[in-house]
């Protein structure tokens, strides 16, 4: 008798876990997530959008090789949006850029400078906004928008150094590329007047 009630009781666990599983996948085959879905895709799309606009801005006047050569002068490790130094001349326009498009609205972001050393292998080096603070790289979303846009630097162009105590800062134009030093990206090509390929990837979430 023992035997039999025990079965008996196996057996109706069993059944109850079976329409308990059966009642989730039915729940969950009714569930519609497109919603959520068209929304996360249409937000990521619009981040994409303002992120390819602010770096064509910044590539077509010049704004974007300013920050390149900016980056690594005086200890300038993160561009933070001008949000921890705003009025400040000083502070890039692209960090003023940044601010407005992305900081002002509460998005994150992280810009990545990707370039060749002199092995012709690829180097990369993070602005993220919260290494200057924290020392940490903020790590995107499965939904961040992300965006690239490659310039060329030349020897005869400026590196940009700061005499103010705020290493956040970018200065007034230094010594040339190929006579600073140290820098944190190399000529790439020592015998042509071209230093350096950069990538600059905009990563938006």
């Amino acid at each position: 008798m023992r035997d039999d009630r025990s079965q008996a009781y196996t057996l109706e666990g069993v059944f109850a876990a079976i329409i308990v599983l059966s009642a989730m996948l039915y729940g969950l085959q009714i569930v519609d997530v497109g919603p959520w879905t068209s929304e996360s895709a249409e937000r990521t799309e619009q981040l994409r959008s303002q992120a390819a606009d602010t770096l064509d801005l910044a590539a077509s006047n010049g704004t974007l090789s300013r920050a390149v050569r900016c980056y690594g002068t005086a200890g300038k490790r993160a561009f933070d949006g001008g949000r921890l130094n705003t009025g400040t001349p000083r502070s890039t326009t692209l960090e003023r850029m940044l601010n407005k498009t992305f900081d002002e609205r509460d998005y994150e972001y992280n810009l990545y400078f990707y370039y060749w050393d002199g092995s012709g292998e690829q180097e990369r080096v993070v602005a993220s906004r919260q290494f200057e603070t924290s020392g940490d790289i903020a790590a995107p979303s499965d939904a961040a928008a992300i965006v690239s846009r490659r310039i060329a630097v030349y020897d005869d162009q400026s590196s940009l150094y700061t005499t103010e105590t705020d290493a956040r800062e970018c200065g007034t134009e230094f010594d040339s590329l190929k006579d600073t030093s140290p820098f944190y990206m190399p000529d790439a090509e020592p015998d042509k007047p071209l230093y350096n390929i950069v990538e600059v990837r905009l990563v938006v979430w």
